[in-house]
Order: structure tokens, then C-alpha cells, then sequence
């Protein structure tokens, strides 16, 4: 068995707990981490390096451990949920998420990967009982295609141009 250790920060500010003067930072007042950042502005800030180009970025990496990634293989995904949410039942799962998948088995020349955006939608819509559960509704292929659901609003809301050297995509309410 591994040994753990325990922490306990005090809840004024500067109740930190902070590594190498920012390098990662826990503020005891507010919860806010900081990787790389002595001051966040968020829950979770992440500050890239000084510097000019993607070099700089603050970068946050989702990852698989899956040695053998094949089609429809999930990469990593982001989900948006209000767990405290008092009314509880639907209200309190998966509301909408983003999904990085795979388009295709990987192989040494090809990682094609989909972005995968599902939202939550009422049981009624659909007719049947799937409470609780998020519909994909737009899918950013691997071709720079966009795909959405059969209740697509786009062509209703706005226009999209295609030729061999330009692709604009248009939205207007």
C-alpha cells in the first residue's frame, strides 16, 4: 500500500498551498487552482510559459490510455452537469458534453478524430424514454465536414458557402 498524506488549509486568504511559488497553487479562501499560475481567475487556471506562439499557451490535455485506439473510441470528453441541482432527477445528470472520438482505427499515419457536441433535450421531443440523456446534435468530422442532427436549425438561421477555396459558415438570428 501506498503512503498518503493529508493536508488541511486554513480558509482565509493566504491560506495557500502553493509549490514553488506558483508552479501549483491551491487557494485555501476561494478553492482556485492554479498550475503554473500564483494568482488564478478561475476554478482551474492554467497559464502557459512567456513566450510567443502555441510554445506559450497554457495547454489542458485529455488523454486515453488505450493502446489500440479504434473507431468510436472516445479520446477525451468534457461534460457540463449541475450535480447540486435541487430539483434532482434529469436536472442533476450529464446536461451536454463535448467528445473527442475516434474516426478510425489509429494507426502509425492516421489519428482521424470527430468533435462530438451532445446537449440534453426533453423526453417529449423524442417520444420516448430517455431521461436524462444528451443527443448529439453537431459532429466536426475529420474532413472539415460538419454533420448535425436530423432537427438541424443551421439552413433556417443562417447560410453556408462552400467552393475548392474558401468555406464560410454563417449564423444569424
Amino acid at each position: 500500500a501506498g503512503t498518503s498524506i493529508g493536508i488541511t488549509l486554513g480558509s482565509d486568504a493566504g491560506d495557500d498551498f502553493n509549490v514553488d511559488s506558483g508552479k501549483f497553487l491551491v487557494e485555501g479562501d476561494t478553492g482556485k487552482i492554479g498550475v503554473n499560475c500564483a494568482d488564478p481567475g478561475a476554478q482551474v487556471d492554467i497559464r502557459g510559459v512567456a513566450g510567443t506562439g502555441s510554445a506559450s499557451a497554457g495547454v489542458l490535455r485529455l488523454s486515453t490510455a488505450e493502446t489500440t485506439v479504434v473507431d468510436a473510441d472516445q479520446l477525451g470528453r468534457i461534460e457540463f452537469i449541475a450535480p447540486l441541482e435541487a430539483t434532482g432527477t434529469d436536472a442533476i445528470v450529464v446536461s451536454a458534453s463535448i467528445v473527442a472520438e475516434a474516426d478510425d482505427a489509429f494507426a502509425a499515419a492516421n489519428n482521424e478524430t470527430e468533435l462530438v457536441f451532445s446537449v440534453g433535450s426533453s423526453d417529449a421531443e423524442y417520444g420516448s424514454a430517455t431521461s436524462g440523456a444528451v443527443f448529439e446534435r453537431m459532429r466536426i468530422k475529420s474532413d472539415g465536414n460538419i454533420d448535425t442532427s436530423t432537427t438541424c436549425k443551421i439552413t433556417e438561421r443562417g447560410s453556408c458557402f462552400h467552393s475548392s477555396t474558401n468555406r464560410n459558415l454563417v449564423f444569424g438570428y
